[in-house]
């Protein structure tokens, strides 16, 4: 079972790793600077998951792990969480990310986003000394982790939501930074200054939105021309003959109940 992140970014970790990908995607952003505490379409969390992080991400459908963070307590009535910030983290620009800059992307959420309240049930959000993060909650959900690893919940430079409009352009937290998007097509290259520091991670990634809109039709364009990844819809996956045929050539993994992620890594 892989992480519940990004295609591109579940890729950039896999044992193979070549330096170009091309991505066939039929989830696309709903607009061009889409901000994402207004997240509601698959097509956003592929562009977010792979622009932005968070505190924390999943690591599987029921597992969180560190991301912006290395660590992180709980007190024993529930009500306090000290997160422990990595050291050393930039932004894509290479600038510094400060605990004041993050703390104040939190905040921002505090006035909701379409899949938290934060108002509900946190208190305050208070700096620490030495790069820690204090949640003081009102009351503490069974799924507090998982929903501070939401992308709409990512850590924004200040400049991309300066003067109430959004913009993709300025420095941002996560594996990969845009270099170009158009109706069809999206152009990443690696964030050299990511928290997780690997040296054989993708490099380059051309994401291309399918032309077509019936489910058997995307499949038969992924069987027959050259991708190296793809999420594709499980429902179109309807026989063990399909997923052979898949197998054939792809690597198939399955991410949770609603998608198969598609990779092939050649030579």
């Amino acid at each position: 079972m892989i992480p519940d992140k990004s295609i591109l970014a579940f890729m950039s970790i896999t044992q193979a790793k070549p330096q170009s990908i091309k991505v066939l995607q039929p989830f696309w952003p709903t607009k061009h600077h889409a901000d994402p505490i207004g997240m509601i379409y698959a097509g956003d969390w592929v562009m977010f998951q792979n622009l932005y992080s968070a505190l924390v991400e999943m690591a599987s459908s029921s597992a969180v792990r560190p991301a912006l963070v290395e660590r992180w307590t709980q007190s024993a009535n529930g009500k306090r969480w000290v997160f422990y910030l990595r050291k050393n983290l930039h932004w894509s620009d290479g600038s510094v990310m400060t605990t004041e800059q993050v703390i104040q992307s939190l905040k921002r959420t505090m006035g909701g986003t379409k899949h938290t309240s934060f108002r509900s049930y946190v208190e305050t959000i208070n700096p620490l000394p030495e790069g820690k993060i204090e949640f003081i909650l009102k009351k503490t959900p069974k799924n507090f982790l998982v929903l501070l690893s939401f992308v709409d919940t990512s850590i924004l430079h200040p400049d991309a939501y300066k003067n109430e409009k959004f913009t993709w352009d300025a420095p941002n937290s996560g594996a990969f930074k845009l270099v170009s998007y158009k109706e069809n097509e999206m152009e990443l290259i690696a964030n050299p200054y990511y928290w997780e520091k690997d040296p054989n991670r993708i490099q380059h990634a051309l994401v291309v939105k399918t032309n077509v809109s019936n489910e058997q039709q995307k499949l038969a364009e992924l069987l027959n021309t050259t991708w190296d990844a793809s999420p594709v819809d499980a429902g179109v996956v309807t026989s063990m003959e399909k997923i052979n045929e898949l197998k054939s050539k792809y690597d198939v993994f399955v991410g949770n109940p609603e998608f198969l992620y598609c990779a092939f890594f050649s030579s």
